[in-house]
């Protein structure tokens, strides 16, 4: 019996009747749909049930949300939720949709009509049709045998060429998302092309994806076809799943038993890999009760490694043929500090604390959200914390350690090696003096991520990191969703010690990632009322976000980040900023210059293009924000923007008058020097003075902390660098001033950029990619610009005035133009 798109499958009571017969908990019926489901299920979808087990079908379109909070693919025809009926879990996926690569050009579909059927096991099958502006021509046919009794979906796909040409380069799959982050597979092309299979642990159960047969890419020939075929599997013990996925595959294995001592009270993390690749076999976050796991593996030589936390112990042990024994795992005793942070009054303070084994001590890993509870990302590297006023106790198995305490780039740093002996207990005391007068000026990071979206802490989490970096204006913006952490604030009793802003990261891939802020959060609306992010021109996502937020600011995140940053999406210039796509929207406020802790190479590319712009006409604000996902490695705060304020203290602030000076420019940006940049003795950043005279006179106090080191600074007028100086800073010296005077003869921009060439390491962990300096965390800081008229005529005429040539953009619509943004 087929049911087109739009019948209700409720409607079909003779395949009603047939599937009962078959089988009596199988069965298509709305009352049958349990309410834990009701969420994702409408009226017309295919719902199955088995005696442990359900899987339910869209019949309609379907865009399930991913981490990042965007649309996936359409679900239609597709599995949209599968788990045990016991654990009452929704268990939403996506998985199903047809996928066709040809000549490296990726093709998206949703089936059109779907069919079920009785005998001889329930199947649902899905079918499309398609005709390519380009002449391909096709069909699909996608067949769901449905085992829910064996908790198991085997499913057939075929693609026939109907068209009368080959189709060269051809790689056609299934789409397969599970939605969630946590997962494992052994997988590899070259070292086991035969074990093509991922496991994900959920909460409760682990689900498998088996693809049993992939065909390399290929020339399909009219009438040709290509035929796939996966099992998709769920069961509650890792155990018999990992037989069952063995065995599907044809893979010979033993089974190894591992036996674990431990008295701890938290989960612990047993992961198993292979020694000649590291190729994942099993991973998985267990209840401290899980004393004994065996798990099948083929022959080979693996490592086996628990995370105790914040402990880690290691074992290699070889599978053959022979008797393969147990491999034992008894959780490590520990010793125990308890550090406290004081300033230099010796009043309590928050920091952070950092703590790195010495070899051949380990470096300890804290524990991190579970990513089986949560589905989202976790921190895999995780070794600083911090400690609250009345201390924190810290258990560590024993060893040499280098603990360092930290409060961001305003504070000292205090560090010291220590010795961890077993079942003793060591107090530590760190006193972190403020090296930096930062008067008139608020800290602030406007680009942070949580488990909102594909952040990997916690928003508690999130504000004790923000404030030990010593930033007191945090900015919530998770990838289409607006965040809010004014009630996590308001629990840890912190709100003295940081103002927090709602905004959103508007994220739509291979278009632009930007924030808009500040928002207020709808808990009655989805995603807490953040825009529509699936529109396809940036015109019309600025748009949604000036009706949102009127007098909110747009900042344009990485704008030369890969194929999200919004420069390299729509082409602009690289080097002269000449030309840029046709579709650019000229109309956003502020830019990032500094995302992340790295002065090169993309953030470098982005402030030549800033530069290029103010020699246009166009001023965007330079800002400067972390971008932080993580905390240990992704530290918050590095980058970050010093505002000019003056006003209600803090943390009593006044925030439109802030964000007003935000928008203006009345700014600099940094990840570690700080920087007091006047001219004619009063013009600070984002200020338009008047000179007829051509004398200027500049100034730049620069301040340090003892760990941040700088070396030069450089002057920059009009996009030119006009004075580069060294800037000698004896070893406890922590200021100096530079001074020149400079004559113009036109208007003039001035921008002061200071450097050092020593890692901000400790407190930034974020190492050099390469190992050179071309990618390590060096000290930067760089300000947005004071201009001068010369003329005196009242506005700041640019050096190179005039429209960026406009050229069309590949795969875009072309949009109207927008007229030239100049602010002065």
């Amino acid at each position: 019996m087929k049911r087109k798109k739009g019948v209700s499958i409720f409607s079909l009571f003779s395949l009603v009747l047939a599937l009962f017969l078959l089988s009596p908990n199988n069965l298509f019926s709305s009352s049958k749909i349990p309410s834990f489901l009701k969420s994702l299920a409408q009226p017309d979808d295919i719902y199955l049930e088995g005696t442990n087990s359900f899987v339910l079908f869209a019949s309609s379109q379907r865009f399930p949300f991913s981490y990042t909070n965007y649309p996936t693919s359409n679900a239609q025809g597709s599995i949209i939720a599968i788990g045990f009926l016991d654990l009452a879990d929704p268990g939403q996926v996506n998985i199903g949709a047809p996928f066709l690569r040809l000549k490296g050009k990726n093709l998206h579909w949703a089936y059109q009509s779907i069919t079920t059927s009785a005998s001889p096991v329930p199947q649902v099958i899905s079918r499309l049709q398609f005709n390519q502006p380009t002449g391909e021509k096709g069909q699909i046919e996608t067949k769901y045998r449905i085992l829910l009794d064996q908790n198991q979906i085997d499913i057939i796909s075929t693609i026939t060429n109907t068209g009368s040409s080959s189709w060269t380069e051809a790689f056609y799959s299934l789409y397969f998302n599970p939605l969630t982050r946590y997962r494992f597979s052994p997988y590899s092309p070259q070292d086991n092309p035969d074990l093509n299979f991922t496991v994900l642990p959920r909460k409760d159960y682990y689900l498998a994806w088996v693809a049993k047969s992939i065909p390399a890419p290929q020339t399909l020939s009219p009438g040709g076809q290509i035929k796939i075929e996966y099992s998709l599997l769920i069961d509650k013990d890792p155990t018999s799943l990992l037989k069952k996925i063995y065995g599907i595959l044809g893979k010979k294995t033993k089974s190894v038993t591992f036996l674990i001592d431990t008295d701890q009270n938290h989960p612990f993390e047993l992961i198993i890999y292979q020694a000649t690749n590291k190729r994942i076999f099993f991973r998985s976050f267990l209840k401290p009760s899980s004393k004994r796991l065996t798990i099948p593996l083929p022959f080979g030589v693996y490592f086996a490694e628990i995370h105790w936390f914040p402990a880690t112990s290691q074992q290699s042990f070889q599978v053959s043929k022979t008797e393969v024994k147990p491999v034992k795992f008894r959780r490590p005793r520990h010793g125990k500090i308890t550090v406290f942070l004081r300033d230099s009054q010796g009043k309590p303070i928050w920091g952070k604390v950092t703590i790195h084994g010495i070899y051949p001590t380990p470096t300890p890993y804290f524990q991190p959200v579970n990513p089986r509870l949560t589905g989202r990302n976790w921190e895999t590297f995780k070794n600083s914390c911090f400690p609250p006023p009345e201390g924190l106790t810290i258990e560590l198995p024993p060893g040499g350690y280098l603990i360092t305490a930290s409060r961001g780039p305003e504070y000292s740093l205090v560090s010291e090696i220590i010795e961890v002996v077993e079942e003793t207990s060591t107090n530590l005391s760190f006193t972190l003096k403020k090296v930096v007068d930062s008067s008139g000026w608020i800290s602030l990071d406007p680009h942070l991520h949580t488990l909102n979206s594909d952040g990997q802490v916690t928003i508690e989490e999130r504000i004790k990191s923000v404030i030990a970096e010593g930033i007191q204006v945090a900015i919530a913006t998770d990838h289409n969703y607006i965040t809010d952490y004014r009630p996590a604030l308001n629990k840890l009793g912190l709100t003295n010690q940081l103002t927090v802003i709602s905004g959103n990261e508007i994220t739509h891939g291979g278009l632009i990632h930007y924030n808009s802020y500040p928002l207020n959060p709808q808990p009655n609306l989805p995603l807490m009322g953040a825009i529509d992010a699936t529109k396809n021109r940036v015109s019309e996502l600025f748009a949604a976000s000036r009706r949102q937020a009127p007098q909110g600011i747009i900042q344009v995140n990485h704008p030369r980040s890969g194929s999200i940053g919004y420069f390299n999406t729509h082409h602009l210039d690289p080097k002269n900023g000449e030309a840029v796509s046709e579709d650019f929207d000229f109309s956003f406020d502020v830019m990032e210059g500094m995302n992340g802790p790295f002065p090169r190479p993309n953030n470098a590319q982005a402030i030549k293009d800033w530069l290029n712009f103010l020699n246009k006409g166009y001023y965007y604000p330079l800002i400067g924000s972390s971008d932080a996902h993580t905390i240990d490695r992704g530290e918050p705060g590095y980058s970050r923007t010093y505002v000019a304020y003056k006003g209600q203290p803090f943390p009593q602030l006044d925030l439109q008058k802030l964000l007003l000076n935000l928008k203006k420019g009345h700014s600099f940006i940094t990840n570690g020097p700080f920087l007091h940049f006047r001219v004619n003795e009063k013009a600070i950043p984002g200020d338009l003075i008047t000179d007829k005279d051509g004398q200027v006179k500049i100034e730049v106090k620069i301040q340090r902390a003892p760990w941040v080191e700088v070396n030069k600074i450089v002057v920059i007028a009009n996009g030119q660098k006009i004075r580069q100086s060294s800037l000698n800073f004896t070893r406890d010296q922590l200021s100096t001033t530079f001074a020149t005077n400079l004559t113009i003869t036109k208007d003039t921009y001035l921008v002061v950029e200071v450097s050092g060439e020593r890692s901000l390491f400790p407190v930034v962990q974020r190492l050099s990619r390469s190992g050179q300096a071309e990618k390590a965390a060096l000290p930067y800081a760089i300000t947005n610009p004071v201009f001068i008229d010369f003329d005196g005529n009242g506005r700041f005429d640019p050096p190179y005035p005039g429209s960026l040539k406009k050229i069309p953009r590949l795969k875009s619509i072309s949009n109207k133009k927008t007229k030239n943004k100049a602010k002065y």
